[in-house]
């Protein structure tokens, strides 16, 4: 047994660059590996050494108590190198042994840079997904990680500087340096689908906007500034005293189920844009026009919340269409709507 987990240990290390990953991530890492020479040795060097990679799984477990090796399987996790007891329950120190935590999975994945740990949600990479497309959001996910690994120095500057920025300015920093990652990711992917390692359609940082500010605006309908706030807050408490609330042309309190109505409709709208911009894929997007506008002439508070930040959102998406120049350009609303 013991000599099966030796060898199972050294199946998954990239020595020098990656100390250890779940099993499930050989193959995904393997093809980022040979695809990408020279991202390994880059990570190291801007990292300071290697990383580690982990499987966030959110299974309800008692206090002290295991996971069901049962409920591993019926998630189809690997179960290589566990060993469970007589009830057949695996000890969370084994699962972490193999690289699988088990905890609440409170985003996609995130690099946790004090650690030098990559962070993998099994939603992400698993459980919305057919089987045959796991390996895809798998290799996606890791992807992103790794550059935000990479910019590692840009965050670690962001944090010594976040005091003196303020909350505001601190979430916007950090947008924008995951704005770039999210940049090279869709640049790595495409280039992974070339030589038939990827498939194309599952690339998601294609249909994204890839200015900062406009990708900054559209993060905060999904939560996920909101979220960089808090943790900013849980470092700087003094800072919580003033909520964040976004840099739409409407703060955003969200504890206002108004305003979180904002955002959902804001968010199924972009997300329609997009899909019109890099799909040619128009009818979700009148669709969801329509609903806004007939609600804006019910004089629906709701609607004309969102009429105002169309109107505010499409006069920055012009400038930017100036600037850059895209070859498809989508109106969402006309500047001089009421």
């Amino acid at each position: 047994m013991s000599t099966q987990f030796i060898s199972n240990q050294i199946d998954r290390t990239y020595p020098g660059y990656i100390s250890s990953y779940p099993y499930d991530f050989e193959s995904p890492i393997q093809k980022i590996s040979e695809t990408f020479p020279l991202l390994f040795p880059n990570l190291r060097s801007e990292v300071g050494g290697p990383i580690r990679i982990e499987l966030v799984v959110d299974i309800p477990h008692a206090e002290n108590e295991g996971v069901s090796i049962v409920e591993l399987e019926s998630r189809e996790i690997s179960t290589r190198g566990l060993c469970s007891n007589e009830r057949g329950i695996v000890s969370i120190a084994d699962l972490a042994k193999q690289n699988i935590t088990i905890g609440q999975e409170s985003s996609s994945g995130y690099w946790y840079w004090e650690k030098r740990t990559i962070c993998i949600a099994y939603s992400e990479g698993y459980g919305k997904y057919d089987f045959f497309d796991q390996e895809y959001y798998q290799i996606l996910n890791l992807l992103f990680e790794m550059q935000n690994a990479c910019q590692t120095p840009a965050f670690q500057d962001l944090d010594s500087r976040g005091e003196r920025l303020g909350k505001d300015q601190y979430v916007r920093e950090f947008e924008y340096i995951e704005c770039y990652s999210q940049q090279m990711t869709d640049c790595r992917l495409e280039l992974m689908a070339k030589q038939g390692k990827f498939d194309r359609r599952f690339n998601l940082c294609k249909a994204a906007y890839h200015d900062p500010e406009l990708n900054y605006l559209f993060q905060q309908l999904g939560g996920h500034s909101f979220l960089i706030a808090e943790d900013f807050e849980s470092r700087f408490p003094h800072h919580s005293q003033k909520l964040y609330m976004g840099t739409w042309a409407t703060p955003f309190d969200r504890q206002n189920s108004i305003d979180m109505l904002v955002c959902e409709k804001l968010r199924e709208i972009l997300e329609a844009h997009l899909a019109a911009i890099y799909h040619n894929e128009k009818n979700h997007l009148e669709r969801a026009l329509e609903a806004v506008n007939a609600g804006f002439h019910c004089q629906e508070k709701w609607a004309q919340i969102v009429m105002e930040n169309l109107v505010f959102f499409q006069k920055k998406y012009n400038a930017y269409v100036q600037r850059k120049h895209p070859d498809t350009v989508v109106n969402i609303v006309s500047v001089n709507s009421p």
